[in-house]
């Protein structure tokens, strides 16, 4: 009887990947308050049409683990390309914030 593959590889150049890491880092990397208040807003949907705003990116988020769960998917193919996409976002997150903190610190 052969194991079943421990994780999922994903696609890291489809689409719903790129979406996916992009919303997980405007999430990941916004202020608790926006992120409350964004969450209370989580019931009506943005009628913009891109993942731009902390709204959006929420309630996509949201709408693509609902879809997931329902399909009864496995966890590893909705966090996989989540894990890959914003790693990479919040890595060049981190060094424009070092910068500028450096750029800051060179002013005193």
């Amino acid at each position: 009887m052969e194991e079943e593959a421990v994780i999922w590889k994903s696609d890291t150049d489809s689409m719903a990947s790129v979406l996916i890491g992009r919303a997980m880092s405007t999430l990941l990397t916004c202020r608790p308050r926006k992120l409350d208040e964004a969450i209370s807003r989580l019931d009506s949907p943005s009628k913009r049409g891109s993942i731009v705003s902390l709204e959006d990116s929420l309630w996509f988020l949201h709408r693509y683990i609902k879809e997931a769960a329902d399909k009864e998917e496995r966890l590893d193919e909705i966090l996989v390309p989540m894990i890959e996409h914003t790693g990479l976002d919040l890595e060049k997150f981190e060094s424009k914030y070092n910068a500028k903190k450096e750029d800051s610190g060179k002013g005193k």
